[in-house]
């Protein structure tokens, strides 16, 4: 049986052996930074696209070098490490392909182009700022008041930004200080599919935001998901009842369930507002 001499024994490769491979080793970095690339923008399967080049980079040494006259040995050796090569190459790709689409946040952000959503900002004037979208589109401008559409085709997916001058001081004053106890009144009649109607919903969650004179609800009923938050705003001298509303059709919530919230963390009051002292939810009576 023919004993293989190992490679660390034989001599040093000839200059274009070893110009070889270091263009293996370029192309195969540029292939690999390629597909990265295009699975971002596709996010389609690239290894039919891809299997021409890496093909092309494991064929023989006879086809690389038909000008070059290689003893038997060389040309074995440089067939095997080719073949060997494109077989690596053709793996990585695939690999990377995969996972990048199969996780294409964490390419994005590897990459360096997630910055997450960009939101188009909006003001409902001297009162407050809250951004959308940009494919929403303000379907509604009136005093106090803005109004988009989402979803072109669901006609039941809405959002109104709206400010409203009060005399109360705080959402305690003005709509109660326990917030399970207003999320559950507000849950007995949401507003329905059909315009003007009503519907109960089930209350999923009701919550302050700490430090801020802020609730935030979230309902479901059989036909519509929403979020709502108000807040009383302190802004030229009055006290706004301030309430952004986000809805959409039940069907449509798992498309939306990630950027609502990311809508409601951009309400931002165009004035400083004092901090709101903490209230006990059980009691509904405040700290001093």
């Amino acid at each position: 049986m023919l004993q293989r001499e190992p490679l660390s024994q034989r001599g040093p490769l000839p200059p274009f052996l070893r110009r070889r491979r270091l263009q293996r080793l370029s192309a195969a970095a540029t292939l690999l930074a390629s597909a990265a690339a295009l699975a971002l923008w596709g996010r389609s399967p690239l290894l039919l696209f891809l299997a021409a080049p890496a093909s092309q980079a494991g064929c023989s040494s006879e086809q690389q070098h038909p000008g070059q006259q290689l003893t038997p040995a060389e040309v074995r050796e440089e067939d095997i490490l080719g073949g060997r090569r494109s077989a690596l190459l053709s793996a990585g790709v695939a690999l990377s392909v995969s996972s990048l689409a199969g996780s294409p946040l964490a390419a994005e952000a590897l990459f360096g182009f997630f910055e997450g959503p960009k939101l188009v900002p909006y003001t409902v004037p001297g009162v407050f700022n809250i951004s959308m979208p940009p494919e929403f589109v303000l379907s509604k401008e009136a005093p106090g008041l803005l109004g988009w559409r989402g979803n072109r085709i669901q006609v039941n997916e809405v959002m109104v930004a709206e400010a409203k001058a009060i005399r109360s001081n705080n959402l305690a004053e003005a709509v109660g200080p326990n917030v399970t106890v207003v999320g559950e009144r507000l849950a007995a009649a949401r507003p329905a599919v059909q315009p003007d109607s009503t519907i109960a919903s089930a209350l999923l969650n009701a919550r302050e935001v700490p430090g801020q004179d802020v609730y935030i609800f979230e309902f479901e009923s059989d036909y519509i998901h929403e979020l709502q938050l108000f807040s009383v705003v302190k802004a030229q001298g009055k006290n706004y009842l301030c309430s952004v509303g986000l809805r959409t059709p039940a069907l449509t919530w798992e498309d939306r369930k990630e950027i609502f919230p990311q809508i409601l963390e951009t309400f931002k009051p165009l004035e400083p507002q004092p901090a709101r002292p903490a209230v006990q939810a059980a009691t509904g009576t405040v700290n001093p």
